[in-house]
């Protein structure tokens, strides 16, 4: 918790599936139970997930699986994690040459 008592906002929908995993890992739904709300149906669906393959020099992919290892994620994590950082930057970058 932050000072006085108060949680910062988490954003869910823009966790990876390992950044979600590691949040409960490191919190309890307990703390949350204020924010529950019961359901009827289930509210909690991810789009399904596309394969993509990316060649990589063996050195690199090395290098990638040693780095990824250091944060403690997967090389694809790490790797999926790079993209989205990246395809975000480049959408924000668009939205404001547009406005």
């Amino acid at each position: 918790m932050s000072p006085k008592g108060k949680r910062q906002p988490v954003d869910f929908d823009r966790m990876t599936d390992e950044e979600f995993a590691r949040f409960w890992e490191e919190h309890s739904f307990a703390d949350f139970w204020d924010e529950f709300e019961r359901v009827e149906e289930p509210v909690f669906v991810r789009q399904p997930k596309r394969a993509v393959t990316l060649r990589l020099e063996g050195e690199l992919v090395d290098l990638l699986k040693a780095l990824a290892r250091e944060k403690g994620l997967t090389h694809t994590a790490l790797v999926r994690m790079w993209v989205l950082e990246r395809l975000r930057k480049e959408m924000a970058e668009r939205q404001k040459q547009t406005s």
